[in-house]
């Protein structure tokens, strides 16, 4: 998931959505994308600093209700942090 969101990896987040769909029908695990990895990143840190556009709209349209957008990584930064200034991204966070 965390790969998803940093390579741009658009068809695989779709992927998931479906595979989510599927395990909470069947009581399977789901994917959790608010889940931190490396570094306390979460696949929303990892679109927003890598400028995935798509990926990250796609993230906050399908898991905003998931996902803690003032999570802080171990770096105390927060998805908006990291964006470096960004004028897109700062601006569709402000949205959320």
């Amino acid at each position: 998931v965390h790969i998803a969101g940093r390579r741009s990896s658009f068809e695989c987040l779709s992927w998931i959505i479906e595979k989510n769909k599927i395990n909470l029908l069947t009581g399977k695990e789901i994917f959790d994308l608010s889940l931190p990895g490396k570094g306390l990143w979460t696949p929303l840190h990892l679109s927003i600093n890598c400028y995935r556009f798509k990926e990250t709209l796609f993230i906050l349209n399908n898991f905003v209700k998931d996902i803690n957008i003032m999570f802080l990584n171990k770096n105390g930064k927060t998805p908006k942090n990291v964006s470096n200034g960004n004028y897109l991204m700062t601006k569709l966070l402000k949205i959320y």
